[in-house]
């Protein structure tokens, strides 16, 4: 929670969007399957109210109950997410990916180069 420094008390964060999205894919896809969110809750190991919280955005979901969210739901996990949630409306997540790719690739070649130049060095002396 974060701390309100004009009422002096904590105060609730408002859920992130994209968590208010899952939740919501996650009941609309429950409710097309015809489950309850006991049934589903029951499927993955959890308390219906923890479903509920899900559903609410009230809490996150984690990767690996994602997974069993999914599969208690027969689809995957792409699908129940939502193309839109992994690459952003506007594709930030592919340009995001193609960032960190780069940042890597840079990484990379300055590890070999460093490489190189110490092979160089050993021959050298």
């Amino acid at each position: 929670m974060a701390f309100d420094k004009e009422i002096g008390m904590a105060k609730p964060k408002s859920p992130n969007d994209m968590d208010v999205r899952l939740g919501n894919s996650i009941r609309q896809w429950r409710l097309q399957r015809g489950l309850s969110q006991e049934r589903l809750a029951e499927k993955i190991g959890v308390s219906f109210q923890q479903v509920q919280k899900y559903e609410r955005a009230a809490n996150r979901v984690s990767f690996s109950k994602l997974c069993q969210i999914a599969s208690a739901l027969k689809m995957s996990i792409v699908d129940l997410v939502g193309q839109d949630l992994i690459m952003g409306e506007d594709h930030t997540g592919a340009n995001l990916h193609a960032e960190l790719f780069q940042e890597d690739l840079k990484r990379a070649e300055e590890a070999a180069q460093f490489a190189l130049d110490t092979i160089r060095k050993i021959r050298a002396s």
